[in-house]
C-alpha cells in the first residue's frame, strides 16, 4: 500500500462528502492551484498538485470508481491503524538521528469551511507575497552592504522570477562573515545580488567545497538553490548552515529561506515551524520589520488550513508592527479574504479598498489592477453588481495598460461571473469564452482546461 493516495485529504473533504461538495472542492481547490498564478519556481510544484486534485476528482466523481476506491480506502484505514505507532515510532527516531526540528508547536486541526471566491484569490495572493518575502533585510554591519532588489514599482508579483528577496551580504571585509571569506563565497552573493544565479549556484559549489563548515558558504549555496526552485537542496544546505552559525542575523534569514522552502514544497507545518523560529529570532533582535513579516506569514499558513480566527489573530499582530506599504497591502487583503469568507462583504470591501491604497504607495501598479479585479468579487456577492462592473472595468484597462495577458484573461473571466450571477448567460458566455480563447493564445492550458470544464462544458 506504499502507493496509496488520500483522494479526501488531497480534496480536503470527508470521506461521506456528497458529489456537489466534491465538485466544489475540486474547483476551488483546481483554481488556487493553477500553474499561472504562481512564481515560475514554483509551477513545478503546481502542476504536480494540480495532477493530483484531476486525478482524485476523476475516481470520487464516477460512482463506480468511487465504490472501488472506498473499499481500498477502508482497507488502508485499517493497515495505517495497524502500523501507525510503530511508523510514528521510526518517524522520530529518524528525526532524532538527523538532528533536525520538524514538529511545529501549532494545533493542526482544520475547520473545513468554503473559502468563496474572493477567498481563493487573496488566499493566493498572500501566499505567493508570503514567498516573496521570506528574507528581511538583515541591518547592515558596514556600509557596502549590498541588498537584493524586491519587486520593481512595474512588476508583477505573479511574474516575479525571485521566490525570496533576500539578502545579500557585505563583501569579505564585513562584519558580517563569522567564517569564510574566500573569493568564491563572495562571488556566490554578488551573483545572487545581480541575479545571475546559475553562476551564484556555480561559486557557492565551488566555496562549500572548499570551505565546507563555512555558514556563508553553505547560505549561499541554499539562496541560490531557492531561487532556482531546487528546494530541497537548499534545504540540506541552509541546515548545516545553521549548524556552522550562532549569528541571530544569518540565523533569521535562515529561518526565513527554510520556511519558504518548506511552504513551496507543501510541508506547511514545517514551514510553520520555522516562521515560529524566525519570528523568536526577529524578536531577539528587535527587528519590527521582521516580526511582521514572519507573523503575517504565520497567518497565511492558518489561513490556507481553514483556522480563520488564529489567521486573523496573526493577521493583526502583523499589521501592528508592519512599515512597509507592500507589507500594508498584503496582510489588509488577507483580512479581507476572511470577512468575506465569513459573509462580512462590507468589511471586507472596506479593507479590500485600504489594501488597493496602500498598494499605491508602494507604486506596484500590477498589485493595484489585481486587486481592483479582486474587489470585484465582494460586489458580485453582494449583489451590487453595479459596482462590480465598475471595478471590473477598471481593473482590466490597467492590466491591458501593463499588458498583462493573464490578468486580462482573468478579468474575463470574472466578467463571466458577474453576469452569471445575473442570469445573463449569453454574456457570460462572450466573456469565458473571451478567457478561454486568450489563456489558450498565451499557452496556458491549465487554466483554459478549467473554464471549460467549469462554465463552457455542457
Amino acid at each position: 500500500m506504499e502507493n496509496f493516495k488520500d483522494y479526501y485529504s488531497i480534496l480536503n473533504i470527508p470521506p461521506d462528502a456528497d458529489e456537489q461538495l466534491i465538485r466544489e472542492a475540486y474547483i476551488k481547490l483546481s483554481s488556487f492551484m493553477h500553474p499561472d498564478k504562481h512564481p515560475p519556481e514554483r509551477r513545478s510544484w503546481a502542476e504536480e498538485k494540480q495532477k493530483e486534485l484531476n486525478e482524485a476528482y476523476e475516481v470520487l466523481k464516477d460512482p463506480i470508481k468511487r465504490k472501488e476506491y472506498d473499499e481500498y480506502y477502508k482497507s488502508y484505514q485499517e493497515f495505517y491503524n495497524i502500523f501507525k505507532d510503530e511508523e510514528k515510532e521510526n518517524t522520530q527516531n529518524n528525526t532524532s538521528k538527523n538532528n533536525t526540528e520538524t514538529s511545529p508547536p501549532y494545533n493542526q486541526n482544520k475547520k473545513n469551511k468554503p473559502l468563496g471566491c474572493i477567498g481563493e484569490i487573496f488566499m493566493w495572493l498572500t501566499l505567493i507575497f508570503l514567498i516573496s518575502i521570506t528574507s528581511k533585510i538583515i541591518k547592515s554591519c558596514s556600509e557596502n552592504t549590498s541588498i537584493m532588489p524586491t519587486n520593481s514599482s512595474n512588476s508583477s508579483i505573479y511574474n516575479n522570477t525571485n521566490a525570496t528577496s533576500g539578502v545579500i551580504y557585505p563583501t569579505s571585509n564585513s562584519s558580517n562573515y563569522t567564517g569564510d571569506s574566500s573569493n568564491d563565497t563572495t562571488a556566490c552573493f554578488n551573483y545572487l545580488n545581480s541575479q545571475s544565479y546559475q553562476l551564484a549556484l556555480q561559486a557557492g559549489e565551488n566555496a562549500v567545497k572548499l570551505h565546507p563548515k563555512s555558514a556563508e558558504a553553505q547560505m549561499c549555496l541554499g539562496f541560490a538553490y531557492t531561487y532556482l526552485g531546487y528546494y530541497s537542496s537548499s534545504i540540506s544546505h541552509l541546515v548545516m548552515a545553521e549548524k556552522f552559525t550562532n549569528n541571530k542575523s544569518e540565523l533569521e534569514e535562515i529561518y526565513s529561506f527554510l520556511s519558504g522552502d518548506y511552504n513551496s514544497l507543501g510541508d506547511l507545518n514545517t514551514a510553520l515551524f520555522y516562521l515560529d523560529k524566525e519570528l523568536q529570532v526577529a524578536k531577539d533582535l528587535n527587528d519590527k520589520e521582521g516580526e511582521s513579516n514572519a507573523l503575517n506569514g504565520i497567518a497565511i499558513i492558518y489561513q490556507y488550513r481553514g483556522n480563520y480566527d488564529k489567521a486573523l489573530e496573526y493577521f493583526n499582530k502583523s499589521l501592528k508592527l508592519a512599515s512597509e506599504p507592500s507589507t500594508i497591502a498584503n496582510i489588509y487583503g488577507g483580512i479581507a479574504s476572511i470577512y468575506l469568507i465569513e459573509g462580512d462583504n462590507n468589511k471586507a470591501i472596506e479593507l479590500s479598498k485600504k489594501a488597493i491604497e496602500f498598494a499605491k504607495k508602494a507604486d506596484d501598479f500590477d498589485k493595484v489592477a489585481q486587486l481592483t479585479i479582486n474587489l470585484a468579487e465582494a460586489y458580485v456577492n453582494s449583489k451590487n453588481f453595479s459596482e462590480a462592473e465598475h471595478y471590473l472595468t477598471q481593473g482590466l484597462e490597467m492590466v491591458q495598460k501593463l499588458g498583462n495577458k493573464e490578468w486580462e484573461a482573468n478579468a474575463y473571466v470574472e466578467f463571466g461571473k458577474l453576469y452569471l450571477a445575473q442570469n445573463q448567460e449569453d454574456l457570460a458566455k462572450e466573456y469565458l469564452t473571451k478567457a478561454y480563447n486568450l489563456f489558450k493564445a498565451i499557452g496556458n492550458n491549465t487554466n483554459a482546461q478549467w473554464v471549460y470544464e467549469t462554465y463552457l462544458k455542457k
